[in-house]
């Protein structure tokens, strides 16, 4: 039987980060009028993905050293109280698997005392440094004694040029 919400699951964390930064969620809960969900559990997960996407205006270059591999695994479960105040802090990992952009999803799934649930999720970039170079390669196939053609960009955590390409 369909029960409307009497609470709401907020999760809070940055949007980008650089990998080793130090990082946190806020796992918090709230009644509709205010009050905060105290003690109620959480059940939290905390996933990985490699292979963050680039802006829409870079297709084409590669941000990916070749042969890394690209894969999704949980880096944590478990079941947390959220206090007196209704919230905990969570830590995000950042260390990266492979270097290239990540994204790391937490999830949080919050029960209350009459057995009611909602969740919150969030998702934050894990950047592999503040300045990323991509590669845009030309001719798949050049004769012998023929020039390698390639383009190569850096962006930044918001996908800005950082800098101009050099002329071929």
């Amino acid at each position: 039987q369909y029960r409307e919400p009497r609470f709401r699951v907020d999760v809070a964390a940055p949007t980008h980060v650089i990998a080793g930064d130090v990082a946190e969620a806020t796992v918090g809960g709230r009644y509709l009028f205010g009050a905060p969900l105290a003690d109620a559990e959480a059940r939290t997960t905390v996933i990985r993905q490699t292979g963050a996407p680039h802006d829409v205006r870079w297709h084409g270059f590669s941000f990916v050293p070749v042969g890394t591999p690209l894969h999704r695994n949980t880096l944590s479960e478990g079941v947390i109280s959220l206090g007196a105040t209704g919230e905990i802090p969570l830590p995000i990992p950042t260390e990266l698997a492979a270097p290239v952009r990540s994204v790391i999803t937490v999830e949080a799934d919050v029960t209350d005392v009459a057995g009611q649930s909602s969740a919150g999720v969030t998702r934050v970039v894990v950047h592999p440094a503040a300045i990323e170079a991509g590669v845009r390669s030309g001719a798949e196939w050049v004769r012998w004694g023929e020039p390698l053609e390639a383009e190569v960009i850096a962006v930044d955590a918001l996908d800005q040029r950082n800098c101009a390409t050099a002329p071929p």
